[in-house]
C-alpha cells in the first residue's frame, strides 16, 4: 500500500471458538454450554445475557444462522482482517467488524418468558474499516529508512574524524620534523 509491505493477519473460527472445535480457547468461555462462535462477555457487561460473535454468525455454528431469519454471513464482508508493516508495527488496513447478541432464554418466574425456545438474538453490529493515508505512509517511509540514515550518517561522521585525525597527525608530524631540520641546519652554521 503506497509503496508499503505489510503482513496480513485475518481472524478465523477460533476469535470466537469456546472451547469446542480448539481445547486451548475453553479457559476463555468458562462454564458455556453453547456451541462454538459466539464468545460471552457477560462477566464485562454487569452480567447481562451478552454474547460476541462475527457479524450474521459468520464462521459460528448453524446453530444460531438456523434460529434467526436473515442471516448471510459473507466472508468478503465480515471477516476481520489487520494488515501490518512488520518493521515499525504501523497498520495499513484493518476491517474489524463485530455483533453483539443477547442470549434469550426460558424464565419460568416471568410470563413472557416462560414458552421461550432458547436461541441467540443479534441486537446490533458494527463494522470499521480503516486504511492508512497516503501523507502518512509517506511518513512512515521516512520512519523506516530512519535507522538506515543514523547508521550511515554515524559511520560518514566516523570516517570523517578519521580522516581529520589522520590529516592533523600528518600536518604536526611534519611540522616536527621540518622544525627538527631547522635545528639541525642552524646547529651546524653555529660551528
Amino acid at each position: 500500500m503506497f509503496g508499503l509491505e505489510g503482513s496480513k493477519f485475518i481472524g478465523d473460527e477460533k476469535v470466537f471458538d469456546n472451547g469446542t472445535k480448539y481445547p486451548e480457547m475453553a479457559c476463555f468461555s468458562p462454564g458455556d454450554a453453547v456451541p462454538s462462535g459466539v464468545r460471552n462477555v457477560s462477566e464485562c457487561k454487569f452480567g447481562a445475557p451478552a454474547f460476541i460473535s462475527y457479524p450474521h454468525f459468520y464462521l459460528a455454528d448453524p446453530y444460531y444462522r438456523d434460529a434467526v431469519d436473515g442471516m448471510k454471513p459473507n466472508a468478503t464482508e465480515h471477516t476481520l482482517f489487520i494488515s501490518i508493516e512488520p518493521e515499525t508495527g504501523i497498520p495499513l488496513q484493518a476491517r474489524v467488524g463485530a455483533q453483539i447478541n443477547l442470549h434469550l432464554e426460558k424464565i419460568d418466574r416471568i410470563k413472557l418468558l416462560e414458552n421461550v425456545k432458547e436461541y441467540f438474538i443479534p441486537a446490533m453490529w458494527f463494522k470499521q474499516y480503516v486504511t492508512l493515508s497516503k501523507d502518512l505512509a509517506n511518513q512512515a517511509k521516512l520512519l523506516i529508512i530512519l535507522p538506515s540514515i543514523g547508521k550511515y550518517t554515524g559511520w560518514g561522521l566516523i570516517g570523517l574524524g578519521c580522516l581529520l585525525g589522520f590529516i592533523f597527525i600528518f600536518i604536526t608530524t611534519k611540522n616536527f620534523w621540518k622544525g627538527r631540520e631547522e635545528e639541525r641546519l642552524l646547529n651546524q652554521e653555529a660551528f
